[in-house]
C-alpha cells in the first residue's frame, strides 16, 4: 500500500497552482527570449530568510537552510534544499506546498549531475542570485567556481534581474497575503503601545511584539530595530534615538522610565510577504518639540499616500515626502520608500540623501511606479536646532492604486503617550 505523508498545507498559508503557473509562464517566456535552457536559482541563509527570495518566488519554499532551484525551460522543477538529516524520511516541504514535488538534499555536486542528466551540459544556463538594493549579489565566488568547473562547456549568463523584475508588481494573491501581513503588523503596533511603560524592560517589550507576530500566524521573522532612552539628558550625554539599533545591540535589559522615547522599525512576514512599519512611542508627557516633529512625520506619510499613483516617478514621490522636512529646515537619516514583498529593500528604493550610496536617488529617480506595487516607507527625522540625537520614526506599507496609496498596516497617526 502506498504511504502518505502528513499534510501540513491546511495549517500554512498557500498560494494557488494558478499563481504558480502565472509565474512559471512569465519566467519561461523571458527565458525563451534569451534562448536560456535552464535557470539555476541560488538561495542562501542571508538576513532573516531574504536570501531565499527568488527561490521562494518560483517554488513557494523559503527554507532558512538555503537551497538552489533548477528551473528548466521545459520539464519538472527540482529544488535542492536542506541538509540530508532534514530530508528523512522525507523533506518537510513536501508536506507544506504543492508547487514542487522533486525535493532533494543540497549539494553542488548533485546540482551539476542533474544539469548533465537534463542534457544542459553544453547549454545556456542563467544564474539567478539573490540580491537587493542593500545586499547586492550574494552568489559566492566559491559556488560559482564550482559550477563552472563542473560544467566547463556550458555558457553562463547573469539573469538575477529577470526574477526580481517579475516580483515588482504584485498579483491579487500576493496582495491578499500582504494585507494579512499588514493586519498582523497593526496588532504588533498595538502591542508596542500597550506594553511600553515605566518599569518594563526593553527585551520584554521586544518579546511581546514577537509573541504577537507568532500567535497571529506570522513566520518567526526576528527583525525589530529598536532604541529607547531619555528624551532629556545632560549636555554631555550622547544618545542614539534617531533610528533603532539592530541585533544584538537590541533588545537590552534596560528598564523604560518616564520621560523615555521608544523608536523602532520592524517587518512582519506572512507566507514570506513582508509588511514594513516604523513607529514611535513616548513614556510620559513629550516636549512640544517632539510633538511638532511627529506632526511633520505624519505630513510626510500623508504626502506619500497621495503621490503613490501609477506613473508617478521616484523623484516626484520622494520630493513630495521630503518637502515638509526640508521646508522647515529639519534633517533626516532616512526619508523615502523601498519596494516590498518577499524582500526588503527591492528596486526601486530611495531612502537616503543624495550621495549616501545605493539607496539614494542615483539611478532610480526617473523610474515610474506601477499599479499594485507595494512600498514600505521610512520617515526618520529630527530637528538639529533642538536635538541631533533624538527624533521620531514613522512608516507604513503602501499599496499603489489608481486613486492613490492605500495603507496596509494603518498605523495610528497620533503620537502614543503612555
Amino acid at each position: 500500500m502506498e504511504s502518505q505523508i502528513m499534510d501540513l498545507k491546511p495549517y500554512l498559508p498557500q498560494l494557488s497552482l494558478g499563481e504558480r503557473d502565472r509565474r512559471w509562464v512569465a519566467a519561461r517566456e523571458r527565458m525563451a527570449g534569451k534562448a536560456i535552457d535552464c535557470l539555476v536559482v541560488w538561495g542562501n541563509t542571508l538576513s532573516q530568510g531574504l536570501g531565499m527570495t527568488n527561490v521562494r518566488y518560483l517554488t513557494q519554499i523559503g527554507s532558512w537552510h538555503g537551497g538552489i532551484a533548477l528551473f528548466p525551460q521545459h520539464g519538472e522543477v527540482t529544488l535542492f534544499s536542506a541538509p540530508r538529516h532534514m530530508s528523512v524520511p522525507y523533506n518537510g516541504y513536501a508536506a507544506a506546498q504543492d508547487w514542487v514535488q522533486d525535493l532533494r538534499p543540497y549539494s553542488i555536486k548533485s546540482i551539476i549531475e542533474e544539469i548533465k542528466a537534463r542534457g544542459f551540459e553544453r547549454g545556456r544556463i542563467g544564474v539567478v542570485s539573490y540580491g537587493n538594493v542593500v545586499a547586492g549579489n550574494n552568489l559566492t565566488y566559491h559556488d560559482y567556481l564550482a559550477l563552472q568547473a563542473g560544467l566547463p562547456n556550458a555558457t553562463f549568463t547573469d539573469e538575477s534581474e529577470m526574477i526580481e523584475e517579475l516580483r515588482r508588481v504584485k498579483s491579487a494573491e500576493e496582495i491578499s497575503l500582504l494585507e494579512m501581513s499588514g493586519a498582523i503588523a497593526r496588532k504588533v503596533v498595538d502591542t508596542m503601545i500597550a506594553t511600553a511603560a515605566p518599569g518594563v524592560r526593553e527585551n520584554e517589550l521586544y518579546a511581546a511584539m514577537i509573541r504577537t507576530q507568532l500567535i497571529e500566524g506570522a513566520e518567526p521573522n526576528i527583525f525589530i530595530l529598536m532604541s529607547s532612552g531619555p528624551i532629556e539628558g545632560s549636555e554631555t550625554m550622547r544618545r542614539r534615538l534617531i533610528h533603532g539599533n539592530d541585533q544584538p545591540l537590541c533588545p537590552t535589559r534596560r528598564k523604560l522610565e518616564r520621560g523615555d522615547i521608544v523608536i523602532c522599525e520592524f517587518h512582519v512576514s506572512y507566507a514570506g510577504y513582508l509588511s514594513a512599519v516604523e513607529f514611535t512611542v513616548v513614556v510620559g508627557e513629550p516636549p512640544k518639540e517632539l510633538r511638532e516633529l511627529h506632526a511633520v512625520a505624519v505630513e510626510c506619510l500623508n504626502a506619500a499616500v497621495e503621490k503613490f499613483r501609477p506613473g508617478a516617478t521616484v523623484r516626484e514621490i520622494a520630493t513630495a515626502m521630503r518637502a515638509p522636512v526640508i521646508n522647515r529646515g529639519l534633517d533626516y537619516l532616512e526619508l523615502g520608500f523601498h519596494n516590498h514583498g518577499l524582500s526588503s529593500a527591492d528596486f526601486p528604493t530611495i531612502v537616503y540623501k543624495p550621495g549616501w550610496g545605493p539607496m539614494a536617488f542615483d539611478d532610480m529617480a526617473d523610474f515610474a511606479v506601477e499599479e499594485n506595487m507595494i512600498f514600505g516607507t521610512n520617515i526618520d527625522i529630527h530637528n538639529p536646532r533642538w536635538k541631533t540625537d533624538v527624533g521620531v520614526m514613522l512608516g507604513d506599507t503602501i499599496h499603489v492604486t489608481s486613486s492613490g496609496g492605500r495603507r496596509l498596516v494603518g498605523i495610528p497617526l497620533d503620537l502614543p503617550v503612555n
